[in-house]
C-alpha cells in the first residue's frame, strides 16, 4: 500500500513534469502498463495483512510477477524517451554555444574592424596635416616661403587649425620680412652703382691730371735744358770775348 501510494506520487509528478504529447503519450502507456500490477500488488498486501500468506503468495505469482515485463518495457521506453530529450536538450545547447560563440567572434570581428577603421581615419586627418605642415616647413628652411598652407588645414578648430595658422602667419611674417630685405638690396644696389660710376669718374679725372702733371714737368725740364744750354753759351762767349 505504501509502495503504491509513492508510486502514484512519482506517476503525477511525471505527468505534471510532461510537456510535450509524446511524453503525456509515454505516461499514459506506463500508467495502462502497471495498472494490473498495481492491482495485483494491492490484493497481495490486503491478503498479507489480513493473515492469507499463502494466497498473497499465489496471487504474487501468478498476477503481479506476469505484469513486470510489461512495466519494465513502459518505463524503458520512458528511460529512452528522456534520454533522447537529454541528448536533444545537449545538442541544441551546443549549437546554441556554438552559434553564440560565433555570433561573439563576429561581432568582436566587427568591433575590431570599426575600431582599426577609426584608429585610421584619426591617424590620417592628424598625420596628413602634420606632414603637411613639415613639408612646408623644409620649404622655409630652403627659402622658399611663396605656398601656402592647405585652407582646409587654416579653417579647422582643433589643434592642427592652430597649427596651420600659426605656419601660415610666420610664412607672411618671412614674406614680409624678405621683401623689405629684397628692397633694401635694390637701394642698396643703384646705391652701389652710382658710387661706382663716380668712382670710374674720379679715376679718370685723375689719370688726366696725372697726365697733365707729367706734360708740366716734362716742359718744365724742357725749359730746365734750355735755360742751362742758354747759360752755357753764354759762359763761353764771354770767355772768347775776353
Amino acid at each position: 500500500m505504501l509502495f503504491g501510494k509513492k508510486y502514484r506520487e512519482i506517476v503525477s509528478d511525471l505527468n505534471a513534469q510532461a510537456e510535450t504529447d509524446d511524453e503525456r503519450r509515454l505516461m499514459n502507456q506506463i500508467d495502462q502498463a502497471t495498472a494490473p500490477w498495481r492491482e495485483a500488488d494491492d490484493q497481495v498486501m490486503k491478503l498479507s495483512l489480513a493473515g492469507n500468506r499463502a494466497q498473497a503468495s499465489i496471487v504474487y505469482r501468478e498476477r503481479a510477477l506476469p505484469c513486470f515485463d510489461s512495466v519494465i518495457r513502459a518505463a524503458e521506453q520512458v528511460l529512452q524517451f528522456h534520454q533522447k530529450r537529454v541528448e536533444e536538450i545537449n545538442q541544441s545547447r551546443s549549437l546554441l554555444t556554438a552559434r553564440m560563440s560565433l555570433a561573439i567572434l563576429i561581432v568582436g570581428l566587427g568591433l575590431l574592424a570599426c575600431t582599426a577603421l577609426f584608429t585610421t581615419l584619426i591617424s590620417r586627418s592628424i598625420a596628413k596635416p602634420l606632414h603637411a605642415t613639415i613639408a612646408h616647413l623644409g620649404d622655409v628652411a630652403r627659402g622658399d616661403v611663396s605656398s601656402d598652407m592647405p585652407a582646409e588645414y587654416l579653417k579647422r578648430g582643433d589643434e592642427i587649425g592652430l597649427l596651420a595658422t600659426g605656419m601660415q602667419t610666420m610664412s607672411n611674417s618671412l614674406r614680409g620680412l624678405i621683401g623689405n630685405i629684397t628692397e633694401g638690396i635694390g637701394v642698396l644696389s643703384a646705391s652701389s652703382a652710382e658710387l661706382s660710376a663716380n668712382s670710374t669718374q674720379m679715376s679718370h679725372g685723375s689719370h688726366q691730371a696725372s697726365d697733365k702733371a707729367h706734360a708740366v714737368a716734362a716742359a718744365a725740364e724742357q725749359m730746365t735744358t734750355n735755360v742751362t744750354s742758354v747759360a752755357s753759351g753764354m759762359e763761353q762767349a764771354s770767355i772768347q770775348a775776353t
